[in-house]
């Protein structure tokens, strides 16, 4: 929907890929938030070690706001870990971070030591304004 005043509801889906080679968090993209806007953001994806040993699905979510001259808050929590499934033992996981030095939300990735993984995200934000 657009309005006189921009866009009121916003999408825009985003694929990355990463490679991690230790239990690290790294981000994989960051989700800018201007004030007076709520976002829900929604990340899928697949990762695979190299040696096949370890794989894993994954779907979280979280929805988050930003007030007038204030900082990226999250509401209720969160992030949600909708769906997880991973092989027997695996420690890998997707989280989504509050940064408020950037107003973003920061997706990361976090492997294991001494494994490395190849991983597929795809990212989905809706943005509202007010």
């Amino acid at each position: 929907m657009r309005s006189i005043f921009g866009n009121v509801f916003e999408t825009r889906p985003v694929s990355k890929t990463q490679n991690t080679t230790d239990a690290t968090a790294t981000t994989v993209y960051s989700a800018l938030l201007a004030e007076e806007q709520t976002i829900s953001i929604t990340v899928k994806g697949t990762v695979r070690s190299s040696d096949g040993a370890i794989n894993g699905s994954f779907l979280t979510t979280g929805v988050y706001y930003r007030n007038t001259a204030g900082n990226v808050t999250a509401v209720n929590a969160a992030q949600h870990d909708i769906f997880t499934d991973y092989t027997g033992g695996a420690t890998a996981e997707v989280t989504l971070v509050i940064n408020t030095t950037t107003q973003a939300i920061d997706i990361k990735v976090t492997g294991q030591t001494s494994v490395n993984f190849q991983w597929n995200l795809d990212i989905s934000g809706i943005k509202v304004s007010y």
